[in-house]
């Protein structure tokens, strides 16, 4: 193996060929090339690239192939490995989950603003400067008290306040309990970028965060809380 490293081979369900993913979760390119999908044969030997972050299967049982279940030809989109760093990944999740449950019990000491805007001023941050220029919100207004809304189990007005908002909420705790498991098991999720384009993804959250901006104009627009002060 090239500088020692181990890839992360996924077994072809119902056969012996095998797929490698680097750190990053991109497919070893060394032998089996661009533009294929499953390597050579497990039992033969064959080097890879380093990893970025030392990362190891473990004694992981080959995959069998069920009837009438499809398997993708590329692999799962998320896949569970064994750290081969154990320490640094169970302080990665420390520090991820500690700053998960700050954000978390930060929200429970706010108080909701019934504007569904503004709960941040209770932080002592200014007023949104669109809404003191042009009265209406930003696209990031309501976050804040989405989040507060949210830990209070209240969904439907966390909604209401930011749908974006209610998002970030239970991505972050959904952040947080991952982060736990890591701590607890020292295993780690991967994602195979093979499945799913960073591109998209990015453009998925611009277009989410637009989408609620737009929602909270209309919204105010049609019930008349906007433009603010006018």
């Amino acid at each position: 193996m090239v500088g020692g490293s181990s890839p992360i081979c996924i077994p072809c369900p119902g056969g012996t060929k095998q797929f490698c993913l680097d750190r990053a979760g991109r497919r070893d390119r060394l032998d089996h090339g661009v533009g294929s999908i499953y390597g050579d044969d497990v039992s033969s030997g064959h080097e890879t690239a380093p990893l970025e972050v030392g990362v190891k299967m473990g004694s992981s049982r080959e995959r069998r192939a069920k009837p009438g279940v499809t398997y993708h030809p590329q692999g799962p989109i998320l896949y569970r490995v064994e750290a081969g760093r154990p320490v640094a990944a169970r302080l990665i999740a420390a520090l991820v989950l500690t700053g998960c449950l700050a954000l978390l019990i930060l929200a429970t000491r706010l108080h909701p603003d019934p504007r569904g805007v503004g709960t941040h001023q209770q932080l002592g941050f200014p007023t949104c400067t669109m809404i003191a220029l042009f009265g209406y919100p930003c696209p990031t207004c309501g976050m804040t008290t989405a989040f507060a809304h949210a830990v209070r189990g209240q969904l439907i007005a966390a909604f209401q306040a930011q749908p974006a908002g209610l998002l970030t909420a239970i991505a972050t705790l959904l952040a947080a309990a991952v982060s736990l498991g890591v701590l607890v098991t020292g295993k780690v999720w991967l994602v195979n970028w093979y499945r799913v384009s960073p591109a998209r993804v990015t453009l998925a959250i611009i277009a989410v965060v637009l989408a609620s901006w737009i929602y909270k104009l209309v919204v105010g627009i049609m019930s008349g809380t906007l433009p603010v002060g006018r």
